[in-house]
């Protein structure tokens, strides 16, 4: 009976018992497959990581229910939190089942949410500086010595994750003045030029990619904070109504195309690849986003081609979940009549049409496809 579904390793092996390949070319073949890194896939990892989150909410909440049954003073929440990493460091090295795997992320979490509740308690009122101020340093100093201690990449993200989603929060807890959105959009246009960096050769490095992945996050969650807040008070990533070009007069946007460019060109092979069709038209498009477009697109459009360029599902998955909401956002900003927008819809659907048609005579373009 022959397997509809056989392995590469089975494949080779008839390949050799029929005289198409040798012994040789098998062995090597195995060799290169048993040092291939393994990757969990996105849908896995993202599913992980939800469960990971809910479990450590509830093993949080229950540990304070508990301290706060037990405990006659002030509970040691910095210890426990720090014995609860420890712990879950321990497990994560050992664990042998998927059960006790899944349950070192959890009581990881718990572990640093647990640090960070004992040191916003341990510096509240006793120092001039802002607590929020002592937390975000925490959560960067946590994450920091968490990625050399663990091993398992899915650790490594959820500890990025916490400690950039953390400073977020800090940023978007503060009074909502006219420098709020300065600070979330100074912190959103960092968060994209470092993705860019991790965006080149050090994304297919696989103790970097959790990182990359959690910048990508954040600066998701940090753009969706700015359009959902700063949308009624001048901070959002709204149309320059009149502008002829809109994107001029949005430096976050700017920042996210420089991004975007930087990310194209590294992916293509640097500056001289410029001169390849394939390459300028990619750019031009780029350019034209950043333009007419804002910080959001421009981000959903950053996450797909680095995933394509990196080959990594949860980025080009992300981005392609997040582009419609996005664009819907970017469409409903528009301070123009109803008129215009339904003329700026007609007019994107042309130029996508005649770009569609350009490329279909493309010989790069069908060899690609």
């Amino acid at each position: 009976m022959i397997d509809p579904r056989p392995s590469l390793r089975t494949v080779l092996e008839r390949l050799a018992a029929d005289g198409l390949a040798t012994a040789d070319v098998v062995a090597e073949s195995a060799r290169v497959l048993a040092a291939a890194p393994r990757r969990t896939p996105w849908y896995l990892t993202a599913l992980t990581a939800i469960g990971a989150w809910l479990a450590a909410l509830f093993l949080l909440a229950a540990l304070m229910l508990l301290l706060n049954l037990v405990s006659t003073g002030k509970p040691p929440f910095l210890g426990i939190g720090v014995a609860l990493v420890v712990a879950a460091t321990f497990q994560g090295r050992t664990a042998r089942t998927l059960f006790f795997a899944q349950g070192a992320l959890a009581v990881s979490l718990a572990g640093q949410l647990t640090v960070l509740i004992g040191v916003g308690d341990a510096v509240h009122g006793a120092s001039g500086i802002e607590d929020r101020l002592w937390i975000s340093g925490a959560a960067l100093a946590q994450a920091v010595i968490l990625h050399f201690l663990y091993t398992q990449p899915l650790h490594r993200l959820l500890a990025s994750l916490l400690a950039l989603l953390t400073l977020v929060v800090m940023f978007a807890e503060r009074r909502w003045d006219a420098a709020t959105p300065l600070i979330l959009k100074s912190y959103a246009g960092a968060l994209a030029l470092a993705l860019a960096a991790l965006g080149g050769g050090a994304w297919t490095r696989e103790d970097l990619r959790p990182v990359g992945r959690a910048v990508g996050g954040a600066l998701v969650v940090a753009l969706c904070v700015i359009m959902d807040q700063g949308s009624g008070h001048g901070g959002g990533l709204g149309w320059s109504g009149g502008a002829l070009l809109p994107g001029l007069g949005d430096p976050l946007g700017i920042v996210v195309g420089a991004a975007l460019i930087l990310v194209l060109l590294r992916a293509a092979g640097g500056p001289a690849s410029v001169r390849r069709e394939p390459v300028a038209l990619a750019l031009a498009g780029a350019l034209a986003l950043t333009l007419l477009t804002d910080a959001g697109v421009l981000t959903s459009v950053l996450l797909c081609v680095l995933g394509l360029a990196a080959d990594d599902d949860l980025a080009w998955v992300a981005g392609g979940i997040t582009l419609p909401f996005v664009l819907g956002h970017y469409y409903y900003s528009l301070q123009v009549s109803l008129l215009a927008k339904s003329g700026a819809l007609a007019a994107s659907g042309a130029v996508l049409l005649v770009a569609a048609a350009y490329l279909a005579r493309r010989p790069w373009a069908r060899e690609e496809g």
